[in-house]
């Protein structure tokens, strides 16, 4: 169990906050996250209730994102800066060239256009604070990784144009939190790839959107990768054929490369932390030991939809050598997550991670790991279900835990 939020008391600078504005904060969902627009009509961010407005109800400048669903972290990341600043989504030339899909994408008004830009009474760069569930934590992690120290690739490559993303020197995130995030990947991958439910379950989703469809159930954001369209298919068909062709494995732009422990390495070894960025993460546990072998098995209350991953997760013995060799560490979990990738990136990475103590302020540039919700499942920490109200450890409800965050993030020194 975490032992919360940590209040700031910073003596003298009272006065200066109050004529300071409130630093937005930004959630950003993970796999398979959805927009409370679509037909669903049950926001990712609270499920029966609206997490975004009641944060805003708080008094505090929420948002929340909507970036691929199954896209790379690349792909969103590029989608979320878009988001935030408006314009047209630049996945960048060279990015692009060496995944064969089309440079840009959609076109976003943007939730706020001063975000980098100077506040002309205090002299500050206007920043954000950004709050990632799962894969939006890998997501958040690029994205702040390309504002910092830019890509090489895009630098050295021909354009006239390159996007003011690439090119790095931005000092524009005040913090970034992960909760429940697959830093390390999760092994619930090795299930989807031992039997293609992967691929059937995307076959499946393509066919439940419609794509076509002027309100669709789950938007996939994936009319970018229309240049691989071959002459005689339709998207759709595209679509069926890259899954049924093993194509989306067989690609690093892609989910399922940067979920997978193999993947996920091999990102936390090109993206690192920012030195004047405030990271922390949470992590979550529904899991228990069972005797005599100790593998990990739902404790009650875990959404029973989990329950088979949970029990996948919680006795897979056969890990790839990335993983280590003792597989019993990757046991617990959330049901989709293994709570030992949540800390913070520790595969392939350079980055620190410390157990933030008790009534001790955070520092820069490191991971303040917070601590493990537990019992909580991946569902729990972010959708507050129709029917009863299981609140994390130490808070009242699940919006009282956010809000109570947020607040902590406002009160960090800037």
């Amino acid at each position: 169990m975490s032992s919360g939020p940590r209040k700031h008391d910073n003596a003298g600078e009272g006065e200066m906050a109050s004529k300071m504005e409130l630093i937005p904060i930004v959630l950003v969902h993970g796999f398979l996250g959805f927009d409370a627009d679509t037909l669903i009509k049950f926001p990712y961010w609270g499920g029966s209730v609206d997490l975004e407005a009641e944060l805003q109800g708080a008094g505090l400048p929420v948002f929340s994102a909507m970036v691929g669903p199954v896209s790379s972290n690349w792909d969103r990341a590029c989608e979320l800066y878009a988001f935030i600043k408006g314009g047209r989504v630049d996945y960048g030339a060279a990015h692009a060239a060496q995944y064969g899909h089309a440079r840009f994408g959609r076109e976003y008004p943007g939730v706020f256009p001063r975000w980098g830009t100077v506040n002309p009474q205090t002299g500050d760069v206007y920043k954000v604070h950004f709050i990632g569930h799962s894969m939006g934590g890998q997501t958040v992690r690029v994205l702040a990784h390309l504002l910092e120290y830019g890509d090489m690739a895009e630098a050295e490559f021909p354009q006239d144009d390159r996007s003011e993303l690439f090119g790095g020197g931005h000092s524009w995130i005040h913090s970034v939190t992960s909760i429940s995030t697959p830093h390390d990947g999760t092994t619930l991958i090795y299930e989807y790839d031992e039997i293609g439910r992967m691929q059937k379950f995307l076959l499946q989703a393509v066919a439940t959107v419609s794509l076509r469809r002027k309100e669709p159930t789950l938007d996939l954001m994936l009319e970018h990768w229309g240049a691989a369209v071959q002459s005689d298919e339709s998207f759709e068909d595209f679509i069926q054929r890259a899954i049924k062709e093993d194509l989306w494995r067989n690609t690093d732009d892609f989910c399922y490369h940067d979920l997978n422990p193999a993947g996920a390495a091999e990102l936390n070894g090109s993206v690192i932390t920012c030195s004047d960025v405030y990271y922390f993460s949470w992590a979550t546990s529904r899991t228990n030991p069972k005797e005599p072998d100790g593998v990990h098995v739902p404790m009650t209350g875990m959404n029973l939809p989990l329950h088979g991953n949970a029990k996948f997760i919680g006795s897979l013995v056969e890990l790839p050598p990335i993983c280590g060799d003792d597989p019993s560490l990757w046991w617990e979990n959330d049901g989709i997550v293994n709570t030992c990738s949540m800390d913070g990136p520790s595969l392939g990475s350079v980055d620190t991670i410390v157990n933030l103590p008790q009534g001790e302020d955070p520092d820069r540039g490191v991971w303040n790991y917070m601590g493990t919700l537990k019992p909580y499942d991946h569902w729990q920490i972010h959708i507050v279900p129709p029917v009863g109200n299981h609140a994390p450890p130490g808070y009242e409800s699940l919006v009282d835990f956010y809000v109570q965050w947020c607040r902590y993030l406002e009160g960090l020194p800037r």
